[in-house]
């Protein structure tokens, strides 16, 4: 009988060190600082968090996934109530559906694009 291994990503994933085996270089990975600035320029919305993924960071609105932070960017999902923001498409990652990148110097309209982006996900 075949030996047959599983591995669990936990187990490898040392974001602390930034050890992970995808990508060895980090070099498309978000930093910390970022995120932090990403989720400081959303703070007009209460329940904002991030959860790490693979060197990345998925964003949630009150417990709904509504897009993430991707080598350094803030991507939305696409809907038809955040397509009149005019954002540009980008692809957070090879093989991945397009996004909306979103310019989140503007405290005000980050909290209009994710509100947006929210409800066209109900």
């Amino acid at each position: 009988m075949e030996n047959i291994h599983y591995l669990c990503l936990a187990d490898i994933d040392d974001e602390e060190s930034g050890k992970f085996p995808w990508n060895k270089d980090k070099s498309n990975m978000t930093s910390k600082d970022y995120r932090d600035f990403a989720v400081e320029q959303m703070g007009l919305l209460e329940g904002i968090f991030t959860k790490p993924m693979m060197g990345e960071f998925l964003l949630y609105w009150h417990g709904k996934y509504f897009g993430g932070i991707y080598d350094n960017r803030v991507l939305v999902k696409k809907t038809k109530t955040n397509e009149g923001f005019g954002m540009p498409e980008a692809i957070p990652y090879e093989g991945a559906k397009a996004m909306y990148q979103v310019n989140i110097d503007n405290r005000e309209e980050v909290a209009e694009v994710i509100k947006a982006t929210c409800d066209g996900l109900r």
